[in-house]
C-alpha cells in the first residue's frame, strides 16, 4: 500500500482529498467514474462501506488497485472493531472486578493478568464472548432463589452461564428417571457424611443416572440456591450452591432440584415461591427427606430436645441438622443454633476442593 494510505482512514476520506485537489464536484466524479451520486456522497461522508464493485471503478479511474481500495476499508473496519472490542472489555472488566476473589478462588483467573486478560480469561471460561450482556439474559434455567429477594441479575445470569458451561463437560448416558427414584434413599444416607465422602458418591450417582452434577460456589448477590436445566432431550443439567452454608439448605435444595427433574420441569421460572410447580418440587423434597407420616407422630410428642432430635434422625437414616430445619421451617423450634451440638454447616472450600477433587 502506498505511503499516502498509512493513516487508518475510511476509504472515502481519501477519495474525497482527490476531489478537493481536482476541484471536482461529487456530481461530476459520479458522471466520470460511473458511480451513482448517492453512493459517493455516503462513501465520502464515512457512511457506506468500498464494495469490490466501486473498487475496480476506482483502480479505473485513479489506477489505484482495487485489492488497495478494499485493503484500505479492511484496515478501516479493523480499527473500528478494536476500538469496540476495547470499550467492550472495559465495560466487561468494570462488570467483573468486584468478583477478583471468586473468579480466583474458581480458577477462572490466576490473579496476575492484566484488566484486559483478566475479561478474556473469565470470557473463554464461562464460554460468553461479552460479559455485559449478562445483565440482561434468559436462559431458560429452573433456578431456586430466596423469596422475597431479588438479587444481582449480572450475579445471577453469570452463575447459571459458568453452571451450564461446566455441566456441558460431563458427558453422561441418557437420563434414566427409574434410576433417580432407585437411589433416592442412598442418597438420603449420604447427607450423614462429610462432603469429601458424599460429594464423590454424588457425583457418580448422578452420572449414572444421566445427570450433569455441577457444584458452583454461591456467587455473592446472585441470590441462587440451585438451577436445573435440560442440556436435551435426555440430558439434564442439576447445579447447585452453597447459599447460607447451612447443611440442612444444602440438601433442602438438592432434593428440590431433584424434584424438578422428576418433574421434568424443563421451563419455569420461580419468583417470590408463588409458582405451584415449585411448590410441588418442595412438597416432594420434604418427603424425599423425611418420611411424612413418621415426622407428623414426631412433632405429636412435642419434645424437641437435642437427644429427640438425634433419635428421630437416626431412625430416618439422615443429618440431625435436616430435622431441625424442617422444625424450625414449620414452626416448632425459633431457631436453629438452639442446638448447637447438631448445628452443622458446609464450608465452601471444603465442598469446591472435594468437588475438584472428581472432576
Amino acid at each position: 500500500m502506498s505511503d499516502r494510505f498509512n493513516r487508518v482512514c475510511h476509504p472515502g476520506k481519501y477519495i474525497k482529498e482527490d476531489l478537493e485537489d481536482l476541484n471536482m464536484s461529487i456530481k461530476e466524479f459520479s458522471l466520470r467514474a460511473g458511480i451513482s451520486e448517492r453512493t459517493l456522497s455516503d462513501l465520502l461522508a464515512g457512511k457506506g462501506n468500498m464494495t469490490f464493485n466501486i473498487a475496480k471503478k476506482l483502480e479505473d479511474y485513479f489506477n489505484i488497485s482495487a485489492e488497495t481500495w478494499m485493503a484500505l476499508q479492511t484496515a478501516y473496519d479493523n480499527y473500528l472493531c478494536e476500538e469496540e472490542n476495547n470499550i467492550e472489555r472495559e465495560n466487561d472488566y468494570n462488570a467483573i472486578k468486584k468478583y477478583k476473589a471468586y473468579l480466583i478462588d474458581n480458577n477462572l483467573i490466576n490473579g496476575n493478568e492484566s484488566n484486559e486478560e483478566m475479561v478474556d480469561s473469565v470470557r473463554r471460561n464461562i464460554c460468553v464472548n461479552q460479559l455485559c450482556a449478562l445483565y440482561n439474559c434468559d436462559f431458560g434455567v429452573v433456578y431456586k432463589e430466596q423469596k422475597n429477594q431479588k438479587g444481582d441479575p449480572f450475579a445471577k445470569n453469570f452463575w447459571i452461564a459458568y453452571a451450564l458451561t461446566e455441566a456441558r463437560k460431563i458427558e453422561t448416558p441418557p437420563f434414566n428417571k427409574n434410576e433417580l427414584f432407585m437411589s433416592i434413599k442412598e442418597i438420603r444416607r449420604l447427607t450423614t457424611l462429610s462432603p469429601k465422602d458424599f460429594i464423590p458418591r454424588l457425583k457418580e450417582i448422578f452420572t449414572r443416572c444421566g445427570i450433569s452434577f455441577v457444584y458452583i460456589p454461591y456467587l455473592k448477590q446472585s441470590n441462587i440456591y440451585g438451577a436445573t436445566k435440560w442440556l436435551s432431550s435426555d440430558k439434564v443439567m442439576l447445579a447447585i450452591s452453597n447459599r447460607n452454608e447451612r447443611a440442612d439448605v444444602f440438601w433442602f435444595t438438592l432434593f428440590h432440584e431433584m424434584a424438578h427433574v422428576i418433574f421434568e420441569h424443563k421451563r419455569y421460572y420461580l419468583f417470590q415461591g408463588a409458582d405451584i410447580k415449585d411448590e410441588r418440587a418442595d412438597a416432594l423434597a420434604q418427603d424425599f427427606l423425611i418420611d411424612n407420616i413418621n415426622y407428623q407422630e414426631f412433632v405429636k410428642r412435642n419434645v424437641f430436645s437435642e437427644a429427640s432430635i438425634s433419635i428421630f434422625a437416626k431412625e430416618e437414616g439422615i443429618l440431625p441438622m435436616i430435622v431441625i430445619g424442617r422444625l424450625q421451617k414449620d414452626g416448632y423450634v425459633s431457631y436453629n443454633k438452639s442446638f448447637p451440638n447438631l448445628y452443622a454447616k458446609y464450608d465452601e472450600a471444603d465442598l469446591r476442593d472435594s468437588f475438584r477433587k472428581v472432576q
